[in-house]
């Protein structure tokens, strides 16, 4: 038995061995699996800090940096309008008040610094540059506004001074590009970092896989997820450097309706809720600021549309709805005539409904409680049979007017309360527009103290009664199974404004595509199928309104896309320009993704 008893502990040693073996093997396994997934996870913490510093400075340095760049050509051209301003109405007032505009060049200039230090060098350039600029138009302004009737005398001081502001802007602009540069040079080798870095995981993963089979395997899962994690996360990154870049100022109306739409706290939904009244406040006044600076020249033609009184009643009040419920104001309409609702009248329905949002939105404002009455009622103009004197009443239970006071309301930027300390802010020429609109359509404006409390406004024009009907844009319905199927095609020149519409039309529901100009729109309505198109109007190479005669011209009577022009044109006319230029509706900047869906409902599927 001894041969066989050797060969049994021969075959136990082999075994023993060979047993050995794996659990050596076992072991420079996992030792080897160990340290290539240990020299892994440092490898990808390395880049990972690597980028996170790269990113870090992107997100604190180079972009807010940007940022403020921009900012600071925003206020070179504030302090030139607010001289401009001050020339204008020869008002030492206004005059005084560029020195505000220009503490904040100063102050974004300090800012500037403090970021990066080694904006020293040009951030003293520019503080010497813009106080030679600024001293000198103060000079110029004040002279002028004392003698009005020298202009001429100082037409080269005046040049001199444009020119300053010009080399100023150039500089800056100058600067701007350079860093602009920089920004995109090193957002550009971090996400190639980003990409290398992934690439390589890759190959360490596939070789654990090929040599180390179980425990290989399973890295790979862990390389792949946070390969996946790292693309995730590089797409988020991508995004955010993405909108950051296109927040200028003509993108906080559309971003903050964006913002209210998802969970907020109750602080942060007040805060969202106040910034959504300035930004209210500020599209107000510069829309006064351009209907009184028309009237003041005396460029008012009024239009003559079909419209109804009742929807124009009830868009108005829904624009102070919310304020109305913080308040717990009860605002409603009445009708002396139900015909006074159901009638369709011709006249100027824009400069109407600038007027209603006056007189409704100051009653709101000096309301702390009580109801809010609209009363509209009709009667017969006396010269004419087709006419008809139209009266809207609004009356508040709110402090009233002092009787000495109610004929200063109605002169341009007159403040009842002109002192600091006073609690309603305003630039005094609402009311004075508001009438100038009612004369305008043959009517009057009327304010009187009611005798109990609170304040009476009678708002009276002329308008012609018709049987037209109220432009509606035509429908071209398709037949669609989800809102998938809807394609929408943004051609918008402006990052911002394209970004809040792309924004808007993913809330829907809908796909999009972006086109930066008329002729990129073209060459994409060739390559894919859009069910409706969002066009902009002024964009370079080619504006939206050629892109839109091409595109009618292209369809030569056959299937009609639906056009609607989303443009800041908002002049007397544009909307009829855009219709005539083969558009199926006009939305004028800033758009709510209300007035948006409202408009595509009615021409996708006929939904009013």
């Amino acid at each position: 038995n001894l041969p066989w008893m050797r060969s049994q502990a021969f075959a136990d040693m082999t075994h023993y061995s060979q047993n050995v073996k794996i659990r050596i093997n076992i072991m420079l396994i996992a030792l080897i699996g160990g340290m290539s997934f240990f020299g892994y996870v440092l490898f990808n913490v390395s880049v990972a800090n690597d980028n996170e510093h790269r990113i870090t400075e992107l997100e604190e340095v180079k972009l807010p940096v940007l940022q403020t760049l921009l900012t600071l050509k925003q206020d070179v051209e504030d302090v030139h309008t607010a001289f401009s301003t001050a020339l204008v109405f020869e008002n030492y007032f206004l005059l005084d008040e560029t020195l505000e505009s220009a503490n904040a060049f100063l102050t974004h200039i300090n800012e500037l610094n403090k970021i990066d230090r080694s904006t020293l060098p040009f951030t003293d350039q520019f503080t010497q540059a813009f106080d030679d600029y600024y001293l000198a138009s103060k000079s110029v302004a004040n002279l002028l506004i004392k003698h009005p009737e020298k202009s001429r005398e100082y037409e080269d001081d005046l040049l001199k001074i444009n020119q300053q502001r010009n080399l100023l802007i150039a500089d800056i602009d100058q600067i701007i590009e350079l860093r602009k540069q920089d920004y995109v040079t090193s957002l550009a080798y971090t996400n190639q970092e980003i990409v290398s870095a992934n690439r390589l995981g890759a190959i360490m993963g596939g070789l654990l896989i090929v040599g180390l089979v179980i425990f290989a395997w399973l890295i790979s899962v862990r390389v792949i997820r946070a390969v996946n994690q790292t693309d995730r996360l590089k797409k988020v990154f991508l995004d955010t450097m993405s909108h950051e870049m296109r927040t200028p100022i003509n993108g906080i109306a559309g971003s903050l309706s964006l913002l209210k739409t998802t969970s907020l706290t109750q602080e942060q939904s007040e805060l969202v809720d106040a910034c959504k009244l300035s930004e209210h406040a500020i599209t107000s006044s510069i829309d006064d600021i351009l209907e009184f600076s028309g009237m003041v020249s005396g460029n008012i033609n009024i239009a003559q549309h079909p419209f109804s009184i009742k929807t124009l009643v009830d868009n108005t009040n829904k624009l102070f709805a919310d304020e109305c419920m913080r308040k717990h104001i009860t605002l409603s309409t009445s009708y002396h005539e139900q015909s006074a609702a159901e009638n369709v009248y011709l006249g100027d329905e824009q400069r109407l409904g600038h007027a209603l949002r006056h007189i409704i939105g100051n009653a709101v404002k000096f309301s702390d409680h009580g109801p809010i009455a609209i009363h509209i009622s009709t009667s017969d103009h006396r010269q004419s049979t087709t006419h008809q004197t139209i009266t809207i009443c609004v009356t508040d239970e709110g402090p009233g007017i002092p009787s000495n006071k109610l004929e200063d309301v109605f002169k341009p930027f007159h403040q009842i309360d002109g002192s600091f300390s006073r609690q309603h802010q305003g630039i005094g020429i609402g009311i004075p527009m508001c009438a100038s609109i009612a004369k305008a359509m043959n009517g009057s404006l009327e304010i009187k103290n009611r005798s109990t409390k609170g304040t009476k406004v009678t708002f009276q024009f002329v308008a012609e009664q018709t049987n037209q009907s109220i432009y509606q844009p035509p429908a071209h319905k398709k037949p669609v199974t989800n809102n998938q199927d809807i394609n929408v095609l943004i051609v918008e020149d402006n990052e911002v404004n394209q970004l809040v519409l792309k924004s808007f039309v993913e809330k829907m529901g809908f796909k999009s595509k972006s086109a930066i100009n008329g002729q990129v729109a073209l060459d994409l309505l060739v390559q894919h199928d859009f069910s409706i198109v969002l066009m902009d109007c002024q964009m370079p190479v080619m504006d939206g309104f050629d892109a839109t005669k091409e595109i009618r011209r292209r369809e030569r009577g056959n299937s009609h896309i639906p056009i609607i022009a989303v443009t800041a044109n908002a002049m007397e006319g544009d909307r009829e320009r855009c219709l005539a230029a083969g558009m199926d509706d006009y939305l004028k900047k800033p758009v709510s993704m209300e007035h948006l869906r409202n408009s595509m409902n009615q021409l996708l599927f006929n939904e009013a």
